[in-house]
Formats: structure tokens, sequence, C-alpha cells
């Protein structure tokens, strides 16, 4: 039997891009995410997609929901160049200043039919059968393109074939903040009228907050309907009254690999 290993990969996403609403059909989800692979070929066999809902709701209909996801290797340790901004329509290789073709090295589809609802999270399945998505998919990167001489890189990327996903959380801070000193670690927050949140059903500790205009808030330690308590103090940048929070990272892959 071969060896099987498992890559998580924290998909980031703007906030001033999650802030923009529903994404629609072809919309780049989100763009190259490094992943760094034990050296050599490797065979993906699974792909799990585990996202955020919007607002505590579901993310519309599951059978709406479907994905593709790219992969690509650098050329000469060079990363492939962006497609396009995210949340906006995907570029294709005509676009002069997105010449990624030559790293492109595999995509799979994951579609809404074989989506999981797991209350108010969604986990998304690249399977393997007659609908032909992709997998089993070897992947190998450039030698010595990882993170030291043991590893290779390779990365993933995604767009939106179908389905309008949307990552609102309607959590909101409620006053202007002091956050570029360190000298803060709690956020007071409500639901942009003065009520308590669902915040606790829409972030986690360990998440890493970002607002609509795309200052790092941090690590949360502590979440409560009514307030957030970071790890650390905040330094990102200074909060004022009524921005929208965001996880800068809504969408985890497991990518199952097997060697």
């Amino acid at each position: 039997m071969g060896k099987y290993f498992l890559k998580q990969v924290d998909c980031e996403i703007p906030g001033s891009k999650q802030n923009a609403g529903a994404y629609g059909d072809g919309d780049l989800l989100f763009d190259w995410q490094v992943v760094d692979i034990p050296k050599g070929a490797a065979k993906l066999v699974s792909v799990q997609m585990i996202y955020r809902g919007t607002d505590t709701v579901v993310q519309g209909s599951l059978a709406d929901l479907k994905h593709e996801l790219y992969f690509a290797k650098s050329i000469n340790n060079v990363a492939p160049t962006a497609l396009g901004d995210v949340h906006a329509t995907l570029n294709g290789q005509s676009t002069a200043t997105n010449g990624y073709y030559r790293n492109l090295i595999g995509a799979v589809l994951i579609d809404g039919d074989e989506t999981a609802n797991i209350d108010k999270m969604h986990i998304g399945i690249g399977y393997n059968d007659t609908k032909a998505n992709g997998l089993p998919l070897v992947l190998q990167g450039e030698p010595d393109s990882g993170i030291n001489v043991g590893f290779d890189r390779i990365y993933v990327a995604a767009s939106v074939s179908d389905g309008t996903p949307n990552f609102s959380t309607n959590c909101f801070t409620t006053d202007s903040v002091e956050g570029d000193d360190g000298s803060v670690s709690v956020v007071t927050i409500d639901n942009d009228s003065g009520g308590a949140t669902a915040a606790v059903r829409t972030f986690q500790a360990g998440d890493t907050v970002i607002t609509e205009s795309d200052i790092v808030v941090g690590v949360l330690k502590t979440v409560g309907s009514t307030a957030f308590t970071f790890e650390s103090g905040i330094t990102g940048g200074d909060l004022v009254d009524s921005l929208e929070l965001y996880n800068h990272h809504p969408v985890v892959l497991q990518l199952g690999f097997e060697r």
C-alpha cells in the first residue's frame, strides 16, 4: 500500500473582496495559495473544500455550488502570475499580463451535488466516480522549490463555476479603536444596529480576523456575541465604527495525497 499524507490550505481572501457581496459565475474565488509537499511527485486522491456560511445561514442552494480548483508550479522558482482580481471574472490566458499557462499542472472540480451541509458550514467533496472530476491527479512542483530541501512547492487557486457564495458575517465594530500600537486586544461588536451578533456561530478561536478595509485585526482568543478578544494587541491599523469583520481564511482545503 502507498503512504498517505494530508495538507491543509487556509485560503486567504482579502476583507475588501469579501465585502463586495456575492460572487458570480466565473469569478476568481481566491488566487494562488502556497502548498509545500514532500519532495517529488505525489498523487492527489481526495479533496475537501470547507467554507463558512453567510451571516450564519447556508450558502444558497447546495446543488448550485460548484468550484474549479487549479494547480500550478513555479518556473525557474518564479510563482505563477495572478489569475486576475479576486471577486471578478477569471482572466484567460489571452490576457497579456497573466502568462500562467505553462505553470498549470492540473484541475479538479468540486460539484455542489456532492456537498455536505453541517449547520451553516459546507464541505465540498472532490469525488472520484463516473463524473470524472479530475481525481486522482499526480502533482509535482519544481525540484527544491519548497520551504526547505525536503519539499517542493505547488500552488492552488479556485474559481466559482456556479453559485453565489457570500462570506458576509453581520459582525461590525461599534466604535473607534486605537489599533496600531498594540494597546488594545478587545474589540466590541454588534450587528450594525446596536444588537448582539451571532459571532459564536460564525467565528472560532484561532481564526484570523480582517476588516472590510483589509486591516488585519489579529488572531481570535475568545469569541462572544458582543466582543472579540485577540491573542495580542492590535497593530494593523486604527478601527472605526461600523466596519464589518471577516474571517481572513473563510475557505479551507484538505488535500489528501498518496506517495
